[in-house]
């Protein structure tokens, strides 16, 4: 087997992400077993910079073992349930500028502005204000946030903010 492919294996049997294409440190496919294996985007990237060689192989090897010391509940997605709603009060004014780069007024402005209704479904059926949605962006945008790191801020699950951020930037866009 791959030797790059073999840590990587151990955290594939417990979750499964997004399928990437192996690559190996000469650049070519794994002519291994392992060209099938599922890699996360960031095992991807450094085995990209591996097999161009910026990076040595002990800094690979380091990545990767920091990467797997994290344990496993630290990479769950925080419960939603147990967090509020997002509510545009909750926040003094320093505090929402500092978060969203805009004042209170100006996000009312941008809802004005670009139209947004004040209540917008979701694909997935879930009500959010026109003003919520618009924070999820502008928030997701003004700090290089995980969308994980925003279900405490606006309590909803992982799978709402992907869907809604999408959904309003199509909406803003179009």
């Amino acid at each position: 087997m791959c030797s790059l492919m073999q840590i990587n294996k151990s955290r594939m049997s417990t979750e499964k992400h997004t399928s990437f294409p192996s690559i190996v440190a000469n650049g070519t496919e794994c002519e291994y077993d392992c060209c099938d294996q599922e890699l996360w985007p960031e095992d991807l990237a450094m085995m990209h910079k591996l097999s161009r060689g910026y990076i040595s192989d002990t800094e690979f090897l380091e990545f990767v073992t920091l990467e797997f010391a994290c344990s496993a509940e630290s990479k769950q997605e925080p419960d939603h349930k147990k967090y509020k709603h997002f509510e545009l009060q909750n926040f003094g004014a320093e505090e929402f500028r500092q978060f969203f780069r805009f004042t209170k007024g100006d996000v009312q402005l941008l809802c004005d502005k670009l139209a947004i209704p004040p209540i917008m479904e979701s694909v997935t059926r879930h009500k959010w204000s026109g003003l919520e949605r618009l924070c999820l962006v502008l928030r997701h945008l003004a700090y290089p946030n995980r969308l994980c790191d925003l279900i405490p801020l606006f309590g909803r699950s992982l799978t709402d903010l992907s869907i809604v951020f999408n959904e309003m930037l199509q909406f803003i866009h179009t």
